[in-house]
């Protein structure tokens, strides 16, 4: 998995990209380090369709200032992406999707205030079953 996502931001001029799983594929976690300066990506879409942490997100997206646009199935939160909450800024994202999995309101909202300063759409897809959307 991380190979992939190395690979993915080093293509110069990749603009889109989408990475889907199989539903039987076992998570693995994404260990990429956070981005140097040097380190960014020109990607401005992109798709994850696959489980994906808080965490695992912040990373990636350290690597993509650039980004847009962002949709992301299967994202949970765990206890521990509390410390991951840095000053990532994406300040040309204007669109996110995220179809949340185990999250309270309160952690959802510390993502869009921490990762975003232009949002101008935000689609949220909740799993009844598996989410607890409460003040925490």
């Amino acid at each position: 998995m991380n190979d992939i996502y190395s690979m993915m931001f080093i293509v110069p001029k990749l603009k889109y990209y989408r990475i889907s799983l199989f539903k039987h594929y076992n998570h693995h976690q994404i260990t990429l380090p956070i981005a140097r300066y040097n380190e960014s990506s020109s990607l401005q879409y992109l798709i994850i369709d696959h489980e994906c942490s808080f965490s695992e997100l912040l990373l990636l997206l350290s690597y993509t200032p650039q980004l847009i646009r962002l949709t992301i199935h299967k994202i949970y939160f765990n206890d521990s992406d509390n410390k991951m909450f840095t000053s990532i800024k994406l300040s040309n994202i204007n669109s996110i999707y995220l179809n949340l999995q185990r999250i309270t309101f309160s952690q959802m909202e510390i993502f869009i205030i921490k990762t975003t300063s232009n949002l101008k759409r935000l689609f949220v897809m909740i799993n009844s079953e598996n989410i607890i959307f409460r003040s925490a």
